[in-house]
């Protein structure tokens, strides 16, 4: 996603797929890769997170964008950046995920898929963590307890493609070892799922 603005790339290769490994090693970007392992176990993702961030630990970036590989930016992503970064109160930005779901055209609106508020980008400043334990949506626990004054929210949401097809979602089901792995379970939460059409002015990214 962001390939096209940045000549330094940094990679966290988790147990990568021989695909991606290569992907990584041929990219002409990037310039630092760590490799981990999660030895058979389920993903601890913050410490994942966290040895990924500890890469910026020698830049010292202003902004940090931790989005997933599968979330798209809404387009008034660059006009809303200037605001964020103009107000020292700012600390972390958050947006709603819409979990597009069926097609490209459609999103879950029931459960945790309407509520699911996000942090995708945060100021950076020394000793960022997302340990000892991750508090979820990307935000480290540096901001996690901050007051909610230090949030700014987007007003355009994310896009999340990555449930929209069934494959797809048995997959990430299966990889959190999810109640959604048992058919029994899931067709009893899923029976009064709700799936909504994609408001016009959010058709055009």
């Amino acid at each position: 996603m962001f390939t096209k603005y940045t000549d330094f790339i940094a990679v966290n290769l988790n147990d990568p797929t021989p695909e991606v490994d290569n992907i990584v090693l041929n990219h002409k970007n990037v310039k630092k890769i760590i490799r981990t392992t999660n030895n058979g176990q389920r993903w601890n993702q913050g410490l994942q997170r966290t040895l990924a961030i500890e890469m910026l630990d020698d830049i010292k970036p202003n902004l940090v964008i931790f989005t997933d590989d599968d979330e798209e930016l809404p387009p008034n992503f660059n006009d809303e950046l200037k605001i964020f970064m103009a107000n020292d109160e700012y600390k972390t930005w958050w947006w709603r995920l819409l979990y597009m779901y069926g097609d490209e055209n459609h999103f879950r609106n029931d459960g945790k898929y309407k509520s699911v508020h996000a942090c995708r980008a945060f100021k950076w400043k020394p000793g960022i963590t997302y340990l000892p334990k991750y508090a979820g949506y990307a935000c480290p626990n540096n901001f996690y307890s901050l007051s909610k004054d230090t949030r700014f929210n987007s007003s355009l949401p994310i896009k999340h493609w990555g449930y929209m097809y069934e494959l797809d979602r048995q997959r990430k089901y299966l990889r959190a070892n999810s109640d959604y792995c048992n058919e029994e379970y899931r067709n009893k939460v899923d029976k009064n799922m709700i799936i909504r059409e994609l408001p016009e002015e959010l058709n055009d990214y």
